[in-house]
């Protein structure tokens, strides 16, 4: 079957997408024997489609000439890295019927992260009560209206689709929500995921195709962390790409360059250590350009 790995990414991000990520996207497409297809425009520019997320547009993935001759598409979002030497096809084993997709990543459950879990969650809650008024203890299926799902809360960030089977059922929900002017919490990821699990529509895929960075992160590093440079975060994000297959920078966008570090030699992933210590030898880091975040220094001694 033939099979699309797609995206989007405007502006700065698409710039920043083909710096840090084509790389190892390339190199995943090419192993697994998938078409690399990005898109650098919206699909929908009406006005309603401008006031949201450029997320929802994900949706309209099978009505696009150029993938009228795929039979899947795998959609990725534009802040993933992926661990192309680890990943096996994605596409592996998935029913026709089905979405392939994850569930959203946990916080880290092990008690040696208790009090970072906790310090995380409070931030999270403390930014759902200022956004939607209640946090409701961090469910977005009710902050979103969503009463009694009895089923997980899938991430949309990562999926797989028959352009056939699923295109016309996601044209009907792009067109029922869109129209809403519901604040969806998590943007298109709510409804989309309340429609898959209520009508029984996807497959789990391996957790490992969609690890959501932030958790981990905010678990382990006080927030804000520290300077990256010495703080050992770049050693944590080489960690995490070892541990994953497809790394999601979701709510840390301006992370995504550190993956410039990461080293892959001899089948094994880690992170330039000489170039590093020169860095903090030198107090300084190249400039980045890519989401418009300022460059980080160590701290003046």
């Amino acid at each position: 079957m033939k099979t699309a790995l797609v995206t989007i990414a405007t502006g700065d991000h698409g710039k920043n997408w083909k710096r840090h990520l084509e790389p190892s996207w390339r190199a995943y497409a090419t192993r697994h024997g998938y078409d690399l297809v990005l898109y650098e425009a919206l699909f929908d520019r009406s006005p309603v489609a401008l006031e949201r997320k450029v997320s929802w547009q994900k949706w309209l993935l099978a009505e696009q000439p150029a993938l009228a001759a795929y039979d899947r598409i795998v959609w990725v979002d534009a802040d993933i890295f992926i661990n192309h030497i680890d990943a096996p096809a994605i596409t592996a084993g998935l029913a026709g019927d089905k979405i392939g997709i994850c569930e959203e990543t946990p916080y880290p459950s092990d008690p040696l992260f208790a009090m970072g879990r906790a310090r995380a969650e409070q931030i999270m809650n403390a930014s759902l009560a200022e956004t939607y008024g209640d946090a409701r203890g961090g469910d977005l299926y009710a902050i979103a209206g969503f009463a009694d799902v009895k089923g997980p809360l899938l991430n949309t960030g990562v999926f797989v689709m028959g352009r056939r089977e699923h295109g016309a059922f996601l044209r009907a929900m792009y067109d029922k929500y869109l129209q809403s002017g519901r604040n969806e919490p998590a943007w298109e990821m709510v409804p989309l995921s309340y429609e898959l699990v209520t009508r029984g529509l996807y497959q789990l895929l391996d957790p490992r195709f969609n690890v959501i960075y932030v958790k981990p992160l905010m678990s382990v590093f006080r927030v804000p962390a520290p300077d990256p440079l010495v703080n050992g975060q770049i050693a944590f994000i080489a960690g995490m790409i070892a541990n994953s297959y497809f790394l999601h920078f979701a709510g840390r966008h301006t992370d995504v360059w550190l993956t410039g570090f990461i080293t892959f030699e001899n089948g094994k992933i880690d992170f330039d250590r000489a170039r590093l210590e020169r860095l903090v030898r030198e107090h300084t880091l190249p400039r980045y350009l890519g989401c418009g975040a300022k460059p980080n220094r160590p701290p003046q001694t």
